[in-house]
């Protein structure tokens, strides 16, 4: 995230599904509750066509409107990554309904929780709703 701004975003008019998220992911990237001089407000609308994600960055207000909690993520990773540009409607259509990754932890290849929540973190900002670790039958 080298010249991204830290993004804001206001708790009270967040959607309730999304609040959790943005705690977490807020931990490890610039986004945070509450007010941060030369921010990026974003606002998140529910209700986009489906499969969706349209992101509009106008000065230093974003809007981030989703169809599905993965899809807001999506965008959010999207405004992060810096692929937004002011004053262009940034679109993104899954034709997907899952989109998800196998972790391969068998034999050696030990994974701890904390690493494991790194790769979630990571995988919710480019819009992925599933993940899984392949373990073969040694537990």
């Amino acid at each position: 995230m080298s010249n991204v701004k830290t993004l804001i975003w206001d708790e009270p008019a967040m959607p309730e599904e999304l609040k959790s998220l943005l705690d977490e992911i807020g931990k490890f990237y610039s986004i945070s509750k509450g007010e941060v001089d030369s921010a990026i407000t974003v606002e998140f609308e529910k209700g986009g066509p489906e499969a969706t994600v349209q992101v509009t960055l106008e000065g230093s207000r974003a809007r981030i409107i989703y169809d599905r909690p993965h899809h807001a993520a999506r965008g959010l990773g999207a405004l992060l990554s810096g692929l937004v540009r002011d004053g262009q409607p940034y679109l993104e259509q899954t034709p997907f309904e899952t989109l998800g990754i196998m972790l391969d932890c068998s034999r050696n290849a030990v994974m701890t929780v904390e690493h494991f929540k790194g790769w979630l973190r990571q995988l919710a900002l480019l819009g992925y709703n599933m993940a899984m670790l392949y373990t073969e039958e040694t537990y």
